[in-house]
């Protein structure tokens, strides 16, 4: 039997199951110390990125998939 390649799944759960309030906190500081030692760069740096990439590319996904069309 195959075995995945697959070691990791990230679930955006959209403040169904858990509050995203305190997540979105947790999430910036996990991406920081994932990133910071394999890209460099300070761990805050990364966090602080990833909110402002995070932020825009859902902005395009949902007005990419929500407008309605003319």
């Amino acid at each position: 039997m195959p075995t995945s390649a697959v070691t990791t799944i990230f679930l955006d759960d959209g403040g169904v199951m858990n509050d995203n309030t305190l997540s979105g906190p947790e999430w910036q500081r996990h991406v920081g110390e994932y990133l910071s030692p394999r890209l460099g760069g300070s761990l805050q740096a990364w966090g602080n990125a990833n909110l402002v990439i995070a932020t825009r590319e859902f902005k395009r996904y949902k007005n990419h998939n929500w407008v309605r069309a003319s």
